[in-house]
């Protein structure tokens, strides 16, 4: 939940830029960035990589920041609880009941699944460095401005950043 709440901290960072030209406007972060959800986030700040003409070099960003998004609903919309399917018939098997379980209610169905500390881990791994992919973006946007080759100063953040290119083909949990 913390780095997806970090990403989402850094999406609102980009398109306050894209936006404002300048970082730091509180109105604007709470105004208008802190009423719009990360997935509305996440497609305005496609759509701003198209208009600046990036699209194709970042493309692969927004499924993973949109998986990011998943994760972080299904975080936040479920709860641990014991395992009830451990009562049957009036019985309790005492080991079963204390398996934890995350349990989400919807508006379809209430889903129950046996806690996976390696699938967490899993989930961490790839939303950690997504942040940097977003940086990604504000490097290009950054570069315009300066009259540079967006496309070139994506290329220089990754030749600087070598240690990043690994969790950048994470694949989704």
């Amino acid at each position: 939940m913390s780095d997806v709440a970090d990403l989402e901290n850094t999406v609102s960072w980009v398109l306050e830029v894209y936006f404002l030209k300048l970082a730091g406007n509180l109105q604007f972060r709470t105004w208008v960035l802190g009423r719009i959800t990360l997935a509305d986030k996440i497609v305005i700040l496609e759509e701003a990589a198209e208009a600046l003409g990036i699209k194709d070099k970042v493309s692969a960003t927004f499924p993973r920041l949109r998986r990011a998004n998943d994760i972080r609903n299904e975080q936040a919309h479920s709860t641990v609880d014991y395992n009830l399917e451990a009562i049957v018939e009036g019985k309790i098997d005492w080991d079963r009941f204390f398996q934890w379980r995350s349990q989400r209610v919807s508006r379809r169905r209430v889903t129950s699944e046996l806690i996976d500390v390696k699938r967490l881990e899993r989930q961490c791994e790839f939303t950690k460095y997504l942040p940097f992919e977003v940086l990604r973006i504000l490097a290009a946007l950054m570069a315009i401005r300066a009259n540079e080759d967006p496309l070139a100063a994506i290329d220089k953040i990754d030749a600087g950043n070598p240690q990043h290119a690994p969790a950048m083909s994470v694949p989704a949990p």
